[in-house]
């Protein structure tokens, strides 16, 4: 239909799809629902459109709404847990479909950063990656948890050289640490299932 400039029409009707949506209950290992616990959706297709948030209230509950159609990453996260993340087709339109989370303690983790002398170096900024992450996913994650050692509360390692990373799920991941703009270690770390605080030791040559 084409229109010119000034045209009124009084005849036309547009009806709109209601955008498909998640609804469901964020819980801990144990059964018990998380209040306040933060999930996002981004659509892998088109990161453009931004992401659905939503937090959830005090019976666990949430809704993420206003989905576009395709894959969406789902991250769930909660203070004193371990984040969540999961790959999920959106539902189809006018349809809530039901997405139950599940949030595990982990492990607390540290990284204690040395210099070539075996001294506590302070100025380092630390991050993890899952093995388990897309390319795409792990890229993003690297970069807001660098962001966050740079600007966070805890602001890179202070003169102990520790910097405390967080709640990890176990698993395998790619700890990179920075001191500077030119110097970096990149290497594979194995986050056992048996613990509950871990921490990793880095040394620069």
């Amino acid at each position: 239909m084409d229109l010119v400039a000034d045209e009124k029409r009084e005849d036309l009707q547009f009806r709109l799809r209601v955008a498909p949506a998640w609804t469901g209950v964020v819980r801990d290992e144990g059964g018990l629902a998380l209040d306040g616990a933060k999930l996002s959706a981004t659509n892998m297709q088109r990161r453009e459109l931004g992401s659905s948030a939503a937090v959830s209230a005090i019976d666990g509950s949430f809704r993420l709404s206003s989905l576009a159609p395709g894959s969406h990453i789902v991250r769930a996260s909660a203070e004193g847990y371990a984040p969540t993340t999961l790959t999920v087709a959106a539902p189809l339109a006018n349809e809530a479909t039901a997405l139950d989370l599940v949030l595990r303690r982990g492990l607390l983790v540290s990284v204690l950063v040395l210099d070539e002398d075996g001294r506590e170096l302070s100025g380092a900024v630390a991050s993890l990656r899952s093995l388990a992450a897309t390319d795409t996913d792990a890229g993003e994650d690297q970069f807001d948890d660098l962001l966050q050692g740079f600007f966070g509360e805890n602001a890179g390692s202070g003169a102990s050289g520790r910097i405390e990373l967080g709640r990890y799920s176990p698993g395998e991941y790619v700890l990179t640490v920075r001191h500077g703009l030119n110097r970096a270690i990149e290497e594979r770390v194995l986050l056992p299932d048996n613990q509950v605080e871990v921490e990793l030791r880095v040394q620069f040559e």
